[in-house]
């Protein structure tokens, strides 16, 4: 519902409005289909966003989200590194290219991405459980483990601290 009514406003081209205002409301309508769970929906209103902004670093970022949650994680790492040009201090883009580099086998990237979530949220639990599977990744089981112990420290009870103690308990039992 509002989603569609952005959508249509959107579409409106004789409305008055123009291709940046148009661009926005198909980013603020792309935002909520995936927060709907459709990215499907989300990434086809971004396109068109996008098709009227190419610049524009939030929808990029957006339509990247959206290409990953749909498993296309070479375009969504395309549109992530020009929403990151853009904009470089898009922690949640950073970490979402370094998961997804990591998963392409990337894991230098990944540790490139994560370290620089890192630089600018030291306290994100989140930057330190992607660093932790980066090194895990590379090989680097003892500063994979202090990347973990990190998060977990920082976010005991939450996702980030979560994954942080899945990833431990992996590395203990022998499973990278």
């Amino acid at each position: 519902p509002a989603a569609e009514r952005m959508e249509a406003l959107a579409a409106g081209e004789g409305e008055g409005y123009g291709r940046a205002q148009r661009a926005g409301f198909w980013e603020i309508a792309g935002a909520w289909r995936l927060a709907d769970g459709d990215p499907a929906a989300a990434r086809a209103a971004l396109d068109r966003g996008v098709a009227l902004n190419i610049g524009a670093p939030r929808l990029r970022a957006l339509r990247g989200r959206a290409a990953a949650e749909l498993g296309d994680a070479p375009a969504a790492i395309a549109d992530l590194n020009l929403a990151l040009a853009a904009a470089p201090r898009d922690l949640d883009s950073l970490l979402l290219r370094a998961r997804l580099r990591r998963g392409l086998g990337e894991a230098g990237g990944a540790l490139a991405d994560a370290g620089a979530a890192l630089a600018l949220d030291p306290g994100s639990a989140a930057a330190w459980t992607e660093q932790g599977a980066a090194e895990a990744a590379l090989g680097r089981r003892a500063a994979a483990r202090e990347s973990f112990l990190r998060a977990v420290a920082l976010d005991r009870d939450g996702a980030a601290g979560a994954a942080a103690r899945a990833a431990l308990q992996r590395m203990e039992a022998g499973g990278g």
